[in-house]
């Protein structure tokens, strides 16, 4: 089959990164998958990275890139239209008029807090023939919020490559490593925002201080494109509280599998996230997880029983955890090989057939 995934996005954040990643994984699986995505976005990069396909729209205007696509499809006759936004499943939903026979397939990246079942959401989403969600969770959130039925649905998680995450630790059947050693090398990566929880996180980490508990805390990531500011005010609260040598900050990384081997315990402070690419990263990759009840951060460690689950936005919680796991590292070693058994099971990318999913009906 020949599928166009189309996603028009100047951000940076995980949705753009899953455009290239999910059309890389229709190619794997034997269809023409193409990506239709702005110029020197970071879609266009991880394409090219990918080897992909790529169709390029030059201009920002949404008549222009209309007409674009719509001389697109008319020229190479896609099978399958696939979106990433509710802009971009707008503009199918108009071009399905003249393709009827085309596929539309919709990938929900959020989750719903109002309820949108007015005539203009339901004129465009009687449309879509099926609507992605990546939990269980999010998927009764769609089912309450968003005017669709439980035939349009698929879910289908998303995927991690055990071939590249994975840990010689948990392989050999070695304990976490911090249990042989005095400091506990915390991780949390990310874009940096305020509703991403980093702050709480350094503020639990100057209660562990104050206890005078041992650790390092390492930040990976930087700011959300164009709301700049969050990450320089974390960098001047861990000046304030005088942990610069517990914390530090580094650039986002491209190679970032070799970082998670240099963390103990990987921490998701996030108030809220439809997913959780870095939780499944880091669990593959033999981590022990903390992360808040958050949406699908609960899913994912199987409600508690393949990683720690704390309140969001709960300092107390979160310090209250990290201590725990500090000063009793070997309680924790069960949830760790739990939580790496799920992400080479649940998670795997080899055990997971998205054509047969979305395309086989």
């Amino acid at each position: 089959m020949k599928i166009l995934n189309v996603c028009l996005s100047q951000s940076e954040g995980g949705l753009e990164f899953c455009v290239s990643k999910f059309a890389k994984k229709f190619e794997q699986e034997g269809h023409d998958s193409i990506v239709m995505c702005l110029e020197k976005s970071i879609i266009h990069q991880q394409a090219v990275n990918l080897q992909l396909p790529v169709v390029l729209l030059r201009s920002k205007n949404i008549f222009i890139n209309f007409f674009k696509l719509k001389k697109w499809i008319r020229e190479h006759q896609p099978d399958a239209l696939i979106s990433h936004r509710s802009f971009e499943m707008k503009l199918f939903v108009l071009q399905n008029f003249l393709y009827p026979q085309i596929k539309l397939i919709h990938f929900l990246h959020t989750l719903i807090k109002h309820h949108k079942k007015d005539l203009i959401h339901r004129f465009f989403h009687q449309h879509i023939n099926e609507l992605v969600v990546f939990t269980e969770i999010q998927k009764q959130n769609a089912l309450q919020y968003l005017p669709i039925n439980t035939s349009q649905l698929r879910l289908i998680p998303h995927y991690v490559d055990t071939t590249i995450f994975k840990s010689e630790l948990i392989k050999n059947n070695n304990v976490l490593p911090f249990v042989s050693k005095k400091k506990m090398t915390i991780g949390c990566i990310g874009r940096f925002d305020l509703k991403k929880g980093q702050i709480e996180l350094i503020e639990a980490a100057r209660l562990l201080k104050n206890k005078g508990l041992d650790f390092e805390l390492i930040f990976i990531g930087k700011d959300t494109v164009n709301e700049t500011g969050t990450k320089q005010k974390c960098q001047n609260l861990v000046a304030n509280y005088d942990l610069t040598k517990q914390v530090s900050f580094f650039e986002h990384q491209n190679s970032i599998s070799e970082y998670y081997k240099k963390f103990d315990v990987f921490v998701m402070p996030s108030h809220e996230e439809t997913f959780g690419m870095v939780l499944i990263e880091a669990m593959a990759t033999g981590c022990l997880c903390v992360s808040t009840l958050a949406g699908g951060p609960i899913e994912i460690l199987n409600y508690g029983q393949a990683g720690v689950l704390v309140e969001a936005k709960s300092v107390n919680q979160l310090a209250l955890a990290l201590n725990d796991i500090i000063l009793y590292p070997k309680n924790y070693e069960q949830l760790r090989k739990c939580g790496h058994h799920r992400a080479h099971s649940v998670y795997a990318q080899s055990n997971l057939n998205i054509s047969e999913i979305l395309l086989s009906s």
